[in-house]
């Protein structure tokens, strides 16, 4: 799941990954390739095939929104509207830092010692510096 940005190179490499875009955000640019430029989507980066799912928000309250909508079957993955940056912008809120919470490294590790070290430093940063942790790997360093 991406957004705009870099869609196009995302799109090569896994080209039946879901693409969510909110149907306020896709009515003002979308259906607006000028306005979509003008705001730095440019439609022309935009895959040949491009089919974004459009969200409609459901009455699902998550923490202070009103209407949420649930990515995956287990609730995990979540959509909440953020408008304000532009309209129909999205969030994603991630719950399940399970794996971290319980000190449990994830995947293959090369030094399972070391990766415990990790993220147990990791989760000491975090008590002491208010931080938003996004675990994830980046495609420019592969």
């Amino acid at each position: 799941m991406i957004t705009l940005g870099g869609l196009e190179e995302l799109v090569e490499e896994v080209p039946d990954l879901p693409i969510y875009i909110s149907r306020g955000h896709w009515q003002a640019f979308g259906e607006h390739p000028f306005l979509a430029s003008i705001e730095g989507a440019n439609p022309n980066h935009w895959p040949k095939s491009f089919s974004p799912q459009l969200v409609d928000y459901e009455d699902k309250p998550v923490g202070p929104w009103k209407k949420s909508y649930q990515v995956t079957s287990d609730g995990k993955i979540v959509l909440v509207d953020t408008s304000g940056h532009v309209p129909g912008h999205l969030a994603i809120i991630l719950y399940g830092i399970d794996l971290l919470d319980e000190e449990q490294p994830d995947g293959v590790n090369d030094n399972p010692v070391r990766a415990l070290e990790s993220l147990q430093k990791m989760k000491e940063f975090a008590r002491k510096v208010e931080v938003a942790m996004l675990p994830s790997h980046d495609p420019s360093k592969v």
